[in-house]
């Protein structure tokens, strides 16, 4: 894992490099459902493109441009539920 960031207590992200692929990781440790922004690296994906999931989930989400220029994920999350996207 080359980065990870936990949230108030109850989400633990990462991003992880295989070659020229990069997976996000996320993992709702909490009790409640999440729906959290996770930042992508804008070298990787731009507004419009679509993270499919690799696990834990089927079919993709968007990615999207906040109105700070920042390229980010919207990713919903059940209570510890554990999912990888690419």
């Amino acid at each position: 894992m080359t980065g990870g960031h936990r949230f108030r207590g109850s989400a633990v992200l990462g991003i992880v490099l295989l070659s020229a692929i990069a997976a996000i990781v996320a993992y709702n440790v909490g009790g409640q459902p999440r729906n959290d922004g996770i930042i992508v690296d804008a070298s990787f994906h731009k507004a419009g493109d679509t993270l499919r999931y690799l696990y834990g989930s089927s079919g993709g989400v968007p990615v999207e441009r906040a109105p700070d220029g920042s390229i980010f994920a919207r990713v919903p999350l059940q209570s510890h539920q554990f999912v990888v996207l690419e």
